[in-house]
């Protein structure tokens, strides 16, 4: 349900989802803070203890988030490394195609241009499943290609380095594949980050409630700010 959310709700969406989200949490405690104060009950808490809590809370929702960024930023430059792997491998077989007869060569490069349009194009969720099919059997189509020349003698050196370069094309292929689509941040820690967040600000919230005021700008910014690393 949550990667169904990540991957199929655009990031703007998202974005004001999570402002609305924080704002509420930040109102509900703020009100929250102003009941308690007008119980007849009430006995004035204790402002240092509150401010201790609400810094640890603060502090652990930071390191939460620091490690989630970081998490995402070395899969990010992961997918980078990868893609440019890519590209380096293609441009080296294509070339290699150049050993081949015209016809096995026109054959090979048709399928590598093809290979490569896939492999540039950006895709919606639903267009993904079948583009990558599409791969694996111009893939397939490639490695068949090379082993039946190989069966019936019709290359030596040069037709290993093309084998050899459709060999690292699978290879960086599946590589590419699970880096961006298995290669994630787990659920458990987005609910875990989701929770901290909104306690956090329900805490800062409840705070000023206590003090019975507030800085709009300051609770906004915060809130937009939280939203955003997310």
């Amino acid at each position: 349900m949550i990667s169904a959310y990540l991957e199929h709700t655009p990031l703007w969406a998202q974005l004001f989802i999570n402002i609305a989200v924080l704002a509420v949490s930040v109102e509900a405690g703020y009100r929250y803070g102003l009941r308690r104060t007008r119980q007849p009950h009430f006995d004035d808490d204790d402002e240092s203890h509150i401010n201790s809590t609400t810094g640890a809370q603060l502090a652990m929702m930071a390191f939460i988030l620091a490690f989630t960024f970081s998490l995402a930023a070395d899969n990010f430059s992961e997918r980078r490394q990868l893609r440019l792997e890519q590209v380096v491998v293609l441009q080296a077989a294509f070339l290699r195609a150049g050993y081949l007869e015209t016809e096995q060569r026109l054959e090979m490069r048709g399928a590598l241009n093809e290979y490569i349009k896939l492999a540039a194009r950006n895709y919606e969720p639903h267009e993904l499943p079948l583009a990558l099919d599409r791969a694996r059997q111009l893939l397939l189509q490639m490695w068949q290609f090379t082993t039946e020349l190989s069966r019936e003698g019709k290359f030596g050196e040069e037709g290993a380095l093309i084998a050899e370069s459709i060999n690292q094309l699978i290879e960086v292929h599946e590589r590419r594949i699970n880096a961006g689509l298995h290669k994630r941040i787990p659920a458990s820690i987005w609910v875990m980050l989701t929770v901290l967040v909104v306690l956090s600000m329900f805490a800062m919230g409840y705070f000023a409630g206590l003090k019975q005021k507030r800085s709009l700008t300051t609770t906004s910014a915060m809130a937009v700010s939280l939203a955003l690393v997310i």
